[in-house]
């Protein structure tokens, strides 16, 4: 039917932090830092991985209905990835992302290594099990990111690099409960 009458903005959150555009990159290396020479302090810790990242962007949206805005932000984030060692080995992975400076190194790596002692304990099924899993938000959302939606993109279904390009008006997902 046609484009939709302007509106004005259902909120007034501004997501820019101007502390976020001029952090020194000797500041966010620092941090970087900060973050291996803390976990090197915990004991039977390794750091595998660390990121730092911080950036800015700006969208800007217009049609011919008058419609005229736009937007700016930041995005700040860091994380740890660790990995425990003794009797087994596990793995932890914790981040923070925020649209401003907020800086939690301490609770970041508590969260890592809560989960890689945790991973230690686990144990080979070997065999398939059917059954309800109960998963932490973070590893169900790198899973849902890293299986589901590439294989939910339409272009990539269209194309048939999905595994569901044949499975269209079929039930894919069987019986799902997320809360």
């Amino acid at each position: 039917e046609g484009l939709p009458d302007p509106e004005p903005p259902l909120h007034s959150w501004v997501g820019y932090d101007q502390g976020v555009v001029s952090a020194p990159t000797s500041w966010l290396l620092e941090l970087a830092r900060d973050l291996i020479a803390e976990a090197q302090r915990r004991p039977s810790i390794r750091v595998s991985a660390t990121f730092v990242s911080a950036g800015e962007s700006e969208y800007h949206v217009a049609n011919t209905r008058g419609v005229s805005a736009s937007d700016r932000g930041t995005h700040f984030s860091y994380g740890v990835e660790l990995k425990a060692v003794g009797a087994g080995e596990g793995v932890g992975f914790s981040s923070v992302s925020s649209r401003g400076l907020h800086v939690d190194i301490y609770g970041v790596l508590e969260r890592a290594t809560a989960l890689a002692l945790d991973s230690m304990r686990g144990e080979k099924l070997g065999t398939v099990v059917k059954g309800n899993v109960l998963f932490r938000a973070e590893p169900f959302a790198s899973l849902v990111d890293a299986l589901l939606v590439p294989a939910l993109n339409a272009l990539s279904v269209l194309e048939g690099f999905s595994p569901l390009r044949d499975k269209v008006g079929q039930k894919v997902l069987g019986q799902l409960t997320v809360v």
